[in-house]
């Protein structure tokens, strides 16, 4: 038997300008980030790791608030944490995937790959949200705040959002394949 909580889903990828209100790009590969403002309307965010949309999901439950009208009460919606902590301004400067999130003097999160970085003098970081250290991320799959789908969470939503074969969509979001077919989008 497979149960599928009540669950509510974006109709689409996240889109760069969604992204762009809590998360920034690393500056030294901005040539990902579209050129206009109409494309980042559409165009998925896309070179995001694992960090980095934990990091995004927290910021936008963070600043939302159906879950609250206190930081405090919209933290305890949050799905991901690192080391028993939701709060993603506690996990800047730590390492995990091979990443690095910062902070931007416009107060935006962003990250930098940092794969095989020395991690000695100069290149300090908060080891005590190391994962290699410690015991790393975790999800709470109770919360109500910002994630992604599951993979089975993806599967249905992806069949038209039920399980009875009869009434499922041949394609996601749709029976016809001029609707859905990538080479028709906006």
């Amino acid at each position: 038997n497979l149960t599928i909580p009540n669950i509510i889903a974006s109709d689409h990828e996240v889109t760069q300008t969604e992204w762009e209100q809590y998360m920034t790009y690393d500056p030294a590969n901005t040539n990902v980030v579209a050129e206009s403002g109409a494309d980042k309307d559409v165009y998925p965010v896309y070179y995001i790791d694992w960090y980095a949309l934990m990091v995004y999901c927290n910021l936008r439950t963070l600043g939302d608030s159906t879950f609250g009208s206190t930081r405090e009460e919209r933290l305890s919606h949050c799905v991901y944490s690192l080391n028993g902590s939701q709060d993603p301004e506690l996990w800047l400067n730590s390492f995990i995937s091979g990443s690095r999130i910062y902070k931007s003097d416009d107060d935006k999160f962003y990250y930098k790959c940092h794969i095989g970085e020395a991690t000695t003098s100069g290149n300090a970081y908060n080891t005590a949200l190391d994962p290699t250290t410690t015991s790393g991320y975790q999800f709470d799959l109770t919360a109500d705040g910002w994630r992604i789908p599951t993979a089975v969470e993806w599967e249905y939503l992806a069949r038209g959002g039920t399980l009875i074969p009869e009434v499922q969509t041949i394609y996601s979001g749709s029976d016809s394949l001029d609707e859905v077919n990538s080479s028709n989008a906006p």
